[in-house]
């Protein structure tokens, strides 16, 4: 019971240690891949002439 005791305090120090490393490596690759600042004009663009349909689709009705 006692090395059970001591393994598990070792892997709850270990998770403490590397659990936040393990995490903030994931974060920084997955917004190295995230591509939004090169979509975004577009996006923007796209969003502006569905509104604009919209509303001349409201003048109209």
């Amino acid at each position: 019971m006692k090395k059970e005791a001591a393994a598990a305090v070792s892997m709850i120090e270990n998770i403490y240690k590397y659990g936040p490393l393990i995490i903030w490596g994931a974060a920084t690759a997955i917004l190295l891949i995230y591509k939004l600042d090169k979509e975004f004009p577009q996006i923007t663009k796209d969003l502006e002439e569905r509104e604009s349909a919209e509303m001349s689709e409201e003048k109209n009705v």
